[in-house]
């Protein structure tokens, strides 16, 4: 599995960009946990293959880069059948002018969050936390010449597509940057 393009982006020299951050070690930490929270850890661990330990870090960077600003936008959590419902009883026309709508604003208060400018660097970032947290799509990129190929994938239809296609793009544009992308009913691809 190859490192994450957010991560390459930061790491590679050749790349114009943000300036690198700086690496999270991990330290040790003792905490008291509810039980019954203890048990359904380890139940998830179990069926993900991953120890107690791996899940509980996953949980933490979750909340750490994602969760605890949505928490304070009064962010809500829905299944995807909800939104799957609520996606496909709009007009492409309103998906597309809702994620342009929110795709200036939202995305960029949440990277305002950390204290941190609006770089292509910090909107791949965002882009993988809605994928890992958020759990909007489905995150793979490549490498294609000169330019990063991201592909979200996600189960929801074509206005689900259009929704984050004009979303991601209003947090690019906030970076100086304008990636080329195509919409699909499954995927969503940006050049950068």
């Amino acid at each position: 599995m190859s490192r994450d393009l957010y991560s390459r982006w930061f790491q590679d020299d050749s790349l114009t960009g943000p300036s690198k951050p700086s690496r999270g070690r991990t330290v040790a930490k003792s905490f008291r946990i509810d039980e019954d929270a203890v048990e359904a850890l380890q139940e998830e661990a179990n069926s993900r293959a991953l120890s107690v330990n791996t899940l509980a870090n996953q949980l933490f960077v979750s909340y750490a880069n994602f969760g605890r600003h949505m928490r304070r936008l009064n962010g809500i959590t829905l299944s995807e059948g909800a939104v799957n419902r609520l996606i496909q009883n709009v007009s492409e026309e309103v998906a597309i002018d809702a994620g342009k709508s929110l795709g200036k604003t939202s995305p960029q208060m949440l990277m305002a969050m950390d204290g941190s400018s609006v770089t292509v660097g910090r909107v791949i970032e965002f882009i993988h936390n809605l994928s890992f947290c958020a759990n909007w799509f489905q995150y793979t990129e490549t490498r294609d010449g000169e330019h990063w190929k991201i592909i979200l994938i996600h189960n929801l239809g074509r206005n689900w597509s259009q929704f984050i296609a004009h979303y991601i793009n209003g947090a690019f544009s906030s970076a100086n940057c304008h990636p080329k992308y195509e919409i699909t009913d499954r995927y969503v691809t940006f050049i950068v």
